[in-house]
């Protein structure tokens, strides 16, 4: 299997906010990274369903507007981050690393 494969599978990426339903359905992640603007779903609705699905699962949600309500309506269903683009590569690889440290964390508390 080449590189580009098995980079797909580690990291699947869906082309529509109903793509990215039916892998959370089939798979769990520990990690959902969303845009906010999408056709049919968009990233709130995604958000919800990720939640739904797996509450443990991060969330991070980018949005190119920047409106009052889309974070408050996100941080209200839990997203455990929100990002306006475009945003500097160094600053996602952080809150990335955030996430899943607080992923880590919370299941440590768990057991």
């Amino acid at each position: 299997m080449g590189i580009g494969n098995r980079r797909r599978r580690a990291f699947p990426r869906a082309q529509s906010g109903e793509e990215a339903v039916e892998l959370l359905k089939k798979n769990m992640f520990d990690l959902v990274i969303t845009d906010q603007v999408m056709n049919e779903l968009d990233g709130i609705q995604v958000l919800k369903n990720v939640k739904e699905l797996n509450p443990e699962t991060q969330v991070i949600i980018f949005t190119g507007y920047n409106t009052f309500s889309t974070p408050v309506d996100a941080l209200r269903l839990r997203a455990d981050e929100f990002l306006l683009k475009p945003c500097e590569s160094k600053e996602l690889i952080r809150i990335v690393k955030r996430c899943l440290e607080n992923l880590v964390s919370s299941r440590k508390i768990k057991l």
